[in-house]
């Protein structure tokens, strides 16, 4: 059998590698061949069995076969050795570097592989990458968790999901029976989760002051400024989906977004009548250019927090004296 793991989201690789080894770990012998191992020593480590007389799992990463054409002998070669290894070894193939499936090595072992891929997330695939990980938490944490506390955990991962692994190994480590809640989650997650998700029921509820504070606190804590207006962006776009489907139920919502329906139901309690559909237009448009303008340094990062929050506060006083007063 061939197992090929493929993606740059390396965090994503190495705890699904993980998993394999640790459900081989009594029954097999674990080689590992280095990326520039020619195919003969390939053939060789796979072709021989474990002094011990176990089966064996041979792993090697970024194989040099993988980035670049191969010239005839070589592909009549790696293929011979694809088809003749014992079928109780095993061939793991990792790779985390971007690979052109057009060749003839990867097309081939495409085919010929239980194939996994691990593509990382696009800074905005916000939506996306919080649906990765819910269903995540569902399928492989184990424990009973809140749907708060899911939620606070979506929000302080982003589209770093791989993050999301050590934190479940955390958490089963506390030993909670019954049920994760959001006390557990920030107890894990330190300071700067809490400080999110406090920003991200103020700008709900639309309290200008614990938006200023809390913006505050993640900078304080090391947050980075482009992530903290990604994840604004992503609350901003939730609301404004909200307010503007003001006759569907959160049951629907729920299921429009993906989200769970008492995650709707609080969100909708908590924004009340408290912005107008234009408001959450211009602020998204706002912040895409706030995102812009940080990314091509027209703004300086450390000037980014106070562009926030006056994007957020939106004060009828001048802004120099909220700018002041922050």
């Amino acid at each position: 059998m061939i197992i090929w793991l493929n993606g740059v989201d390396e965090a994503r690789v190495s705890y699904r590698l993980a998993q394999l080894s640790e459900s081989v770990s009594n029954t097999h012998d674990m080689d590992r061949l280095d990326a520039n191992a020619t195919l003969n020593e390939l053939w060789h480590c796979l072709c021989t069995d474990s002094i011990f007389f176990k089966p064996k799992v041979v792993l090697i990463k970024n194989p040099w076969w993988l980035f670049g054409s191969l010239q005839d002998k070589d592909w009549n070669q790696l293929s011979e050795t694809w088809g003749a290894f014992p079928a109780h070894n095993q061939l793991w193939v990792v790779s985390t570097k971007k690979v052109d499936m057009r060749l003839k090595g990867p097309a081939n072992l495409k085919k010929k592989s239980q194939y996994e891929e691990f593509t990382a997330f696009e800074e905005w695939d916000v939506a996306k990458a919080r649906q990765w990980v819910l269903a995540t938490l569902d399928s492989q944490l184990g424990l009973p968790i809140l749907t708060e506390a899911k939620q606070v955990l979506a929000d302080y991962v982003g589209t770093n999901v791989g993050a999301v692994y050590p934190i479940m190994d955390t958490l089963k480590g506390l030993g909670v029976s019954a049920g994760i809640g959001i006390s557990e989650i920030l107890l894990v997650l330190g300071p700067k989760a809490g400080s999110l998700h406090a920003l991200t029921t103020a700008i709900k509820q639309r309290h200008h002051a614990n938006i200023c504070a809390n913006i505050q606190d993640l900078m304080r804590n090391g947050e980075d400024v482009i992530k903290l207006v990604a994840a604004v962006g992503s609350t901003v776009e939730l609301l404004l989906f909200v307010v503007s489907h003001p006759a569907d139920s959160h049951d629907i919502i729920g299921k429009k977004l993906g989200r769970h329906p008492y995650f709707i139901k609080q969100t909708m309690q908590d924004v009340g009548n408290r912005y107008a559909v234009s408001e959450l237009v211009s602020m998204m448009i706002d912040l895409h250019h706030l995102d812009m303008a940080i990314k091509s340094g027209r703004i300086r990062v450390q000037d980014a927090p106070t562009r926030l929050i006056i994007l957020l506060t939106n004060p009828k006083s001048a802004i120099d004296h909220l700018a002041s007063q922050c």
